[in-house]
């Protein structure tokens, strides 16, 4: 049999008092909504048919340091009690102007909201616990990450050691567990790596196509003169699930991701065709997309299992982005829990995690590669992160570095101020910054956002070397307070 591994990275920047919408606190309320929350329902509905290694679940540090903070919750809570209240005057308003449609459209949305609601409560407002317990029953592996979604080839030796170190230390603290399975932001990787991973107990990554293509393995291997042992994307099926252009989130009749009603935010209407205009858009029907999701499940079972006949791999590895299930693909959830009900009882296909995998695979005794640099995009390079357009923020990111280790070794200094350094630093670091200029998703949030906490670095030299301040640091303090354990 195949081993298939599933792998969900779940991934928000630092948006924690740092605006409110499109690019702040939203962001991560509604991943919450529509991607964690339904995510975490969906595995303990699968624990009921006996399922166990159903899939990786990797949680950046990041959203994990956020996740556990009290104005986060507090503040998913009023979003929350907002959206439902809206929403309920949406069913009003529909239902009395006879707009059938729209009126089981914000029926089905309400029914949902509610269903968060009550898996909110159940949880106390923990999604942390909550993904550790699917960990404790078996259902998932999790994985670490890099503190703040670095991406690790573009960094200095001592800086990665300290991403590593520092992301998992937030996973122990935050999680009570230890990982030793890591997601490489982005799969970007270069040679060299794995050796700082294998000091830190790491012994799985995951490596995007790239390396599958270039190094024709479609089984584990290990990197380098390490034991830590590599899987590569399998760029065909991944693209299936999270293509919009060639894979199933893409279907006219699933729910529109750009629209939304002005009043509620609600995305009440469909797909309708790639180059139909936003007012053009037909109402969404859900138990027609729905059942449309199990179908599309259905095939790629088909399609998965066709594979492994056909092929020699011993295992193939799915990895996509969490929030693409549920939130940018209202269906994926649906699809998902279709996908691994069919698998569960499948002859040619065996679901597994990486820590299954070291009950199969001596390292010893795998072949052992050494990959270029590489990500899981589709050219497979660090253009994204590296073009000219931010080569700037590697300079100034550069100078950061070399600065922040050289104060960091004069013990008279106060800690506080040494690391709240480091968290400017780390929150420079952060892969989002530059992908969201180069991609020209949001240049001037970028941009601003690398800038405010390069500002805020220098702002506490400056406090550090000359003893002069002209800003508040209990109020950064308060704003950047990531790993309270750095003191």
């Amino acid at each position: 049999m195949v081993d298939l591994l599933i792998v969900l990275h779940c991934h928000i920047p630092y948006v924690r008092k740092r605006g409110i919408w499109p690019y702040g606190e939203e962001w991560i309320f509604e991943a919450m909504l529509e991607s964690y929350i339904p995510l975490v329902n969906m595995f303990n509905g699968l624990s009921l048919s006996g399922g166990e290694n159903l899939a990786t679940v990797s949680l950046s540090p990041i959203l994990l340091e956020q996740l556990s903070d009290d104005h986060i919750k507090n503040g998913f809570n009023d979003y929350l009690e907002t959206k439902i209240k809206l929403t309920s005057r949406d069913v009003q308003d529909f239902t009395k102007k006879g707009w059938n449609k729209l009126s089981k459209a914000s029926k089905h949305r309400l029914s949902a909201l509610k269903d968060v609601s009550k898996t909110w409560s159940s949880i106390s407002g923990d999604l942390p616990k909550a993904v550790r317990n699917l960990n404790k029953k078996n259902l998932i592996e999790i994985a670490g990450s890099s503190a703040t979604h670095a991406i690790l080839p573009l960094l200095s030796a001592k800086s990665i050691e300290r991403q590593v170190s520092v992301g998992l230390q937030s996973i122990r603290q935050r999680m009570n567990y230890t990982p030793t399975t890591f997601w490489l932001p982005e799969c970007a990787y270069k040679l060299g790596l794995e050796e700082i991973l294998e000091d830190n107990n790491i012994n799985t990554v995951f490596l995007g196509s790239r390396a599958t293509d270039e190094l024709h393995r479609n089984r584990p291997f290990t990197l380098g003169n390490t034991d830590v042992i590599a899987l590569a994307r399998n760029w065909e099926l991944s693209k299936r699930i999270w293509s919009f252009e060639d894979g199933y989130p893409g279907d006219p009749r699933f729910r529109e991701f750009q629209k939304r009603y002005r009043r509620s935010g609600n995305r009440y209407w469909r797909i309708t065709g790639s180059n139909v205009s936003l007012a053009n858009k037909a109402i969404y029907q859900p138990e027609i997309a729905l059942e449309l999701a199990n179908e599309y499940a259905n095939e790629f079972v088909s399609m998965i299992e066709k594979h492994a006949t056909d092929n020699t791999d011993q295992s193939i590895l799915l990895s996509i982005d969490a929030e693409l299930m549920g939130q940018d693909w209202y269906e994926g959830v649906k699809w998902l829990k279709t996908v691994l009900l069919q698998l569960e009882n499948s002859k040619h296909v065996n679901l597994s995690t990486p820590q299954t995998l070291h009950q199969k695979y001596n390292p010893k005794e795998l072949d052992s590669q050494r990959p270029s640099v590489c990500s899981w995009i589709k050219d497979g390079d660090l253009r994204p992160w590296n073009r000219g357009s931010v080569l700037w923020m590697w300079d100034d990111i550069g100078t950061m570095s070399s600065k922040f280790f050289d104060l960091k070794k004069d013990t008279s200094i106060d800690r506080s101020l040494i690391s709240q350094l480091e968290r400017e630093l780390m929150l420079c670091q952060a892969s989002d910054w530059p992908f969201l200029v180069t991609t020209k998703s949001s240049k001037v949030y970028g941009e601003k956002r690398f800038r405010m906490h390069t500002k805020a670095f220098w702002n506490i030299v400056d406090l550090i070397e000359t003893d002069f301040i002209d800003f508040n640091f209990e109020q950064l303090s308060d704003k950047d307070n990531p790993f309270p354990f750095l003191g």
